[in-house]
Protein backbone atom coordinates (compact mmCIF):
# COMPACT_ATOMS: atom_id res chain seq x y z
CA UNK A 1 0.00 0.00 0.00
CA UNK A 2 1.26 3.47 -0.87
CA UNK A 3 0.63 6.45 1.41
CA UNK A 4 1.02 10.04 0.29
CA UNK A 5 -0.43 13.46 0.87
CA UNK A 6 -3.82 14.40 -0.53
CA UNK A 7 -2.17 16.74 -3.04
CA UNK A 8 -0.24 13.87 -4.64
CA UNK A 9 -3.18 11.56 -5.32
CA UNK A 10 -4.47 11.35 -8.91
CA UNK A 11 -8.22 11.93 -8.83
CA UNK A 12 -9.08 13.63 -12.12
CA UNK A 13 -8.05 12.66 -15.64
CA UNK A 14 -8.34 14.18 -19.09
CA UNK A 15 -8.20 11.54 -21.80
CA UNK A 16 -6.78 12.16 -25.24
CA UNK A 17 -7.78 9.41 -27.63
CA UNK A 18 -11.00 7.45 -28.06
CA UNK A 19 -9.66 4.39 -29.83
CA UNK A 20 -9.17 0.79 -28.70
CA UNK A 21 -6.92 1.50 -25.70
CA UNK A 22 -8.56 4.78 -24.69
CA UNK A 23 -12.05 3.27 -24.57
CA UNK A 24 -11.04 0.23 -22.53
CA UNK A 25 -8.64 1.99 -20.17
CA UNK A 26 -10.97 4.94 -19.68
CA UNK A 27 -13.94 2.73 -18.77
CA UNK A 28 -11.83 0.69 -16.38
CA UNK A 29 -10.51 3.77 -14.57
CA UNK A 30 -14.02 5.23 -14.42
CA UNK A 31 -15.28 2.05 -12.72
CA UNK A 32 -12.40 2.35 -10.23
CA UNK A 33 -13.70 5.77 -9.17
CA UNK A 34 -11.61 8.20 -11.22
CA UNK A 35 -13.23 11.38 -12.57
CA UNK A 36 -12.78 12.31 -16.22
CA UNK A 37 -12.93 15.99 -17.08
CA UNK A 38 -12.34 15.93 -20.84
CA UNK A 39 -12.28 13.38 -23.64
CA UNK A 40 -10.49 14.47 -26.82
CA UNK A 41 -10.61 12.91 -30.26
CA UNK A 42 -9.98 14.44 -33.67
CA UNK A 43 -13.40 13.02 -34.54
CA UNK A 44 -15.89 14.76 -32.28
CA UNK A 45 -18.45 11.96 -32.69
CA UNK A 46 -15.99 9.47 -31.17
CA UNK A 47 -15.20 11.87 -28.32
CA UNK A 48 -18.90 12.35 -27.64
CA UNK A 49 -19.60 8.62 -27.59
CA UNK A 50 -16.87 7.87 -25.05
CA UNK A 51 -17.60 11.02 -23.03
CA UNK A 52 -21.10 9.71 -22.33
CA UNK A 53 -19.62 6.59 -20.70
CA UNK A 54 -17.05 8.58 -18.76
CA UNK A 55 -19.38 11.43 -17.79
CA UNK A 56 -16.89 13.88 -19.29
CA UNK A 57 -16.89 16.83 -21.68
CA UNK A 58 -16.09 15.87 -25.29
CA UNK A 59 -13.86 18.02 -27.47
CA UNK A 60 -11.85 17.95 -30.68
CA UNK A 61 -9.82 21.01 -29.68
CA UNK A 62 -6.59 20.34 -27.79
CA UNK A 63 -6.60 23.87 -26.40
CA UNK A 64 -9.87 23.22 -24.61
CA UNK A 65 -8.64 20.20 -22.62
CA UNK A 66 -9.60 20.86 -19.01
CA UNK A 67 -7.00 20.97 -16.25
CA UNK A 68 -6.76 17.61 -14.48
CA UNK A 69 -4.38 15.81 -12.16
CA UNK A 70 -3.22 13.77 -15.16
CA UNK A 71 -3.57 13.91 -18.95
CA UNK A 72 -3.60 10.42 -20.46
CA UNK A 73 -2.38 10.13 -24.06
CA UNK A 74 -4.04 7.02 -25.53
CA UNK A 75 -3.07 7.83 -29.10
CA UNK A 76 -0.94 6.30 -31.89
CA UNK A 77 2.81 6.42 -31.28
CA UNK A 78 3.33 8.76 -34.23
CA UNK A 79 1.08 11.39 -32.63
CA UNK A 80 2.54 11.39 -29.10
CA UNK A 81 5.20 14.06 -29.59
CA UNK A 82 2.96 16.18 -31.81
CA UNK A 83 0.25 16.27 -29.11
CA UNK A 84 2.72 16.68 -26.23
CA UNK A 85 4.26 19.69 -27.95
CA UNK A 86 0.86 21.36 -28.24
CA UNK A 87 0.11 20.67 -24.58
CA UNK A 88 3.58 21.80 -23.57
CA UNK A 89 3.60 23.00 -19.94
CA UNK A 90 -0.14 23.72 -20.01
CA UNK A 91 -0.74 20.49 -18.09
CA UNK A 92 1.65 19.41 -15.32
CA UNK A 93 1.35 15.62 -15.66
CA UNK A 94 1.43 13.80 -19.03
CA UNK A 95 1.24 10.00 -19.34
CA UNK A 96 1.30 7.94 -22.53
CA UNK A 97 0.23 4.31 -22.97
CA UNK A 98 2.64 3.20 -25.71
CA UNK A 99 4.66 0.01 -25.54
CA UNK A 100 7.37 1.17 -27.94
CA UNK A 101 7.76 4.91 -27.19
CA UNK A 102 10.38 6.00 -24.67
CA UNK A 103 9.40 8.03 -21.64
CA UNK A 104 12.01 10.58 -22.73
CA UNK A 105 9.85 11.64 -25.68
CA UNK A 106 7.39 13.47 -23.39
CA UNK A 107 9.73 14.49 -20.54
CA UNK A 108 10.38 17.98 -22.00
CA UNK A 109 6.69 18.87 -22.10
CA UNK A 110 5.56 18.52 -18.49
CA UNK A 111 6.94 18.77 -14.97
CA UNK A 112 5.77 15.17 -14.45
CA UNK A 113 5.67 12.47 -17.11
CA UNK A 114 5.02 8.77 -17.15
CA UNK A 115 4.00 5.63 -18.98
CA UNK A 116 1.04 3.36 -18.27
CA UNK A 117 1.30 0.50 -20.77
CA UNK A 118 -1.35 -2.25 -20.61
CA UNK A 119 -0.07 -5.49 -22.12
CA UNK A 120 -3.20 -6.68 -23.88
CA UNK A 121 -4.92 -6.62 -27.26
CA UNK A 122 -7.86 -4.21 -27.29
CA UNK A 123 -10.87 -3.61 -29.51
CA UNK A 124 -13.55 -0.97 -29.03
CA UNK A 125 -16.29 -3.56 -29.56
CA UNK A 126 -15.10 -5.82 -26.71
CA UNK A 127 -14.77 -4.47 -23.17
CA UNK A 128 -12.00 -6.16 -21.20
CA UNK A 129 -11.62 -6.90 -17.50
CA UNK A 130 -8.36 -5.26 -16.42
CA UNK A 131 -8.00 -7.15 -13.13
CA UNK A 132 -5.26 -9.51 -14.35
CA UNK A 133 -3.79 -7.45 -17.20
CA UNK A 134 -0.12 -6.54 -16.68
CA UNK A 135 0.22 -2.76 -16.42
CA UNK A 136 3.79 -1.64 -17.08
CA UNK A 137 4.60 1.69 -15.48
CA UNK A 138 7.48 4.14 -15.62
CA UNK A 139 7.74 7.58 -14.08
CA UNK A 140 9.99 10.59 -14.48
CA UNK A 141 10.60 10.62 -10.71
CA UNK A 142 10.13 8.33 -7.75
CA UNK A 143 7.04 10.26 -6.68
CA UNK A 144 5.52 10.02 -10.17
CA UNK A 145 6.18 6.29 -10.26
CA UNK A 146 4.46 5.84 -6.90
CA UNK A 147 1.43 7.78 -8.13
CA UNK A 148 1.19 5.55 -11.20
CA UNK A 149 1.55 2.44 -9.04
CA UNK A 150 -1.40 3.52 -6.95
CA UNK A 151 -3.55 4.28 -9.99
CA UNK A 152 -2.60 1.04 -11.74
CA UNK A 153 -3.24 -0.99 -8.58
CA UNK A 154 -6.80 0.30 -8.55
CA UNK A 155 -7.61 -1.60 -11.75
CA UNK A 156 -5.23 -4.60 -11.84
CA UNK A 157 -3.42 -7.01 -9.55
CA UNK A 158 -0.41 -7.11 -11.90
CA UNK A 159 1.58 -3.85 -11.79
CA UNK A 160 5.16 -3.97 -13.05
CA UNK A 161 7.75 -1.22 -13.00
CA UNK A 162 9.86 -1.47 -16.17
CA UNK A 163 12.16 0.94 -17.98
CA UNK A 164 11.72 2.08 -21.58
CA UNK A 165 14.15 -0.49 -22.98
CA UNK A 166 12.43 -3.36 -21.21
CA UNK A 167 9.04 -2.10 -22.31
CA UNK A 168 10.14 -2.04 -25.96
CA UNK A 169 11.26 -5.68 -25.67
CA UNK A 170 7.94 -6.58 -24.03
CA UNK A 171 6.08 -4.87 -26.88
CA UNK A 172 8.17 -6.72 -29.47
CA UNK A 173 7.50 -10.05 -27.75
CA UNK A 174 3.78 -9.21 -27.69
CA UNK A 175 3.81 -8.60 -31.46
CA UNK A 176 5.26 -12.08 -31.99
CA UNK A 177 2.96 -13.85 -29.52
CA UNK A 178 -0.28 -12.03 -30.38
CA UNK A 179 -0.28 -9.91 -33.55
CA UNK A 180 1.66 -12.36 -35.70
CA UNK A 181 -0.32 -15.32 -34.35
CA UNK A 182 -3.59 -13.55 -35.14
CA UNK A 183 -2.36 -12.80 -38.67
CA UNK A 184 -1.42 -16.45 -39.19
CA UNK A 185 -4.98 -17.34 -38.24
CA UNK A 186 -6.23 -14.93 -40.91
CA UNK A 187 -4.18 -16.94 -43.40
CA UNK A 188 -5.40 -20.25 -41.93
CA UNK A 189 -9.02 -19.11 -42.24
CA UNK A 190 -8.43 -18.15 -45.88
CA UNK A 191 -6.98 -21.59 -46.63
CA UNK A 192 -10.01 -23.31 -45.07
CA UNK A 193 -12.53 -21.05 -46.81
CA UNK A 194 -10.96 -21.80 -50.19
CA UNK A 195 -11.34 -25.51 -49.36
CA UNK A 196 -14.96 -25.04 -48.29
CA UNK A 197 -14.30 -25.84 -44.62
CA UNK A 198 -15.54 -23.84 -41.61
CA UNK A 199 -12.80 -22.42 -39.40
CA UNK A 200 -14.47 -23.77 -36.27
CA UNK A 201 -12.72 -27.06 -37.03
CA UNK A 202 -9.57 -25.38 -35.67
CA UNK A 203 -11.10 -24.25 -32.36
CA UNK A 204 -10.20 -27.34 -30.26
CA UNK A 205 -6.65 -27.23 -31.66
CA UNK A 206 -6.34 -23.52 -30.89
CA UNK A 207 -7.58 -24.03 -27.32
CA UNK A 208 -5.19 -26.92 -26.66
CA UNK A 209 -2.28 -24.97 -28.17
CA UNK A 210 -2.98 -22.06 -25.83
CA UNK A 211 -3.43 -24.35 -22.83
CA UNK A 212 -0.05 -25.99 -23.47
CA UNK A 213 1.63 -22.61 -23.91
CA UNK A 214 0.30 -21.54 -20.51
CA UNK A 215 1.52 -24.75 -18.85
CA UNK A 216 4.77 -25.57 -20.65
CA UNK A 217 7.67 -23.76 -22.27
CA UNK A 218 6.98 -23.10 -25.97
CA UNK A 219 9.96 -25.21 -27.07
CA UNK A 220 8.57 -28.17 -25.13
CA UNK A 221 5.14 -27.76 -26.74
CA UNK A 222 6.26 -27.48 -30.38
CA UNK A 223 4.77 -30.08 -32.74
CA UNK A 224 4.20 -30.36 -36.48
CA UNK A 225 5.95 -31.54 -39.64
CA UNK A 226 8.83 -29.06 -39.44
CA UNK A 227 9.99 -30.16 -35.97
CA UNK A 228 9.58 -33.80 -37.05
CA UNK A 229 11.57 -33.08 -40.24
CA UNK A 230 8.69 -34.55 -42.23
CA UNK A 231 9.84 -33.24 -45.59
CA UNK A 232 7.23 -35.23 -47.53
CA UNK A 233 4.33 -33.53 -45.75
CA UNK A 234 5.95 -30.11 -46.05
CA UNK A 235 6.40 -30.64 -49.80
CA UNK A 236 2.67 -31.41 -50.14
CA UNK A 237 1.75 -28.28 -48.21
CA UNK A 238 4.03 -26.15 -50.37
CA UNK A 239 2.43 -27.63 -53.50
CA UNK A 240 -1.05 -26.71 -52.25
CA UNK A 241 0.21 -23.13 -51.88
CA UNK A 242 1.62 -22.89 -55.43
CA UNK A 243 -1.05 -20.34 -56.39
CA UNK A 244 -0.43 -18.33 -53.20
CA UNK A 245 3.25 -17.31 -53.22
CA UNK A 246 2.95 -15.04 -50.16
CA UNK A 247 1.54 -17.87 -48.04
CA UNK A 248 4.13 -20.22 -49.50
CA UNK A 249 6.91 -17.82 -48.50
CA UNK A 250 5.59 -17.56 -44.92
CA UNK A 251 5.33 -21.36 -44.74
CA UNK A 252 8.92 -21.87 -45.94
CA UNK A 253 10.40 -19.22 -43.62
CA UNK A 254 8.61 -20.48 -40.50
CA UNK A 255 9.35 -24.11 -41.27
CA UNK A 256 13.04 -23.35 -41.80
CA UNK A 257 13.19 -21.37 -38.56
CA UNK A 258 11.54 -24.22 -36.61
CA UNK A 259 14.04 -26.69 -38.06
CA UNK A 260 16.97 -24.45 -37.14
CA UNK A 261 15.64 -24.04 -33.62
CA UNK A 262 15.42 -27.80 -33.13
CA UNK A 263 18.61 -28.79 -34.97
CA UNK A 264 20.12 -30.26 -31.83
Amino acid sequence: MYFRSQMEVIKTISLIGAGNVGVNLGKSLKKAGYTFNSVYSRRLDKARKLAVDLDARPTNDLHSIEQSDMVLLAIPDTAIVWVAERLSHKHPFLVHVSGSTSLDTIRPYASQSGVLYPLQTFSVFKEIDFSDIPLCIEGSSENTTEQLKTLASDITHDVREVNSGQRLSIHLAAVFSSNFVNYLNIEATDILEKAGVSRDILFPLMRETLNKLLEYKPKDAQTGPAVRKDHGTMAKHIEVLNLHPDKQKIYRILSEQIQRTFED
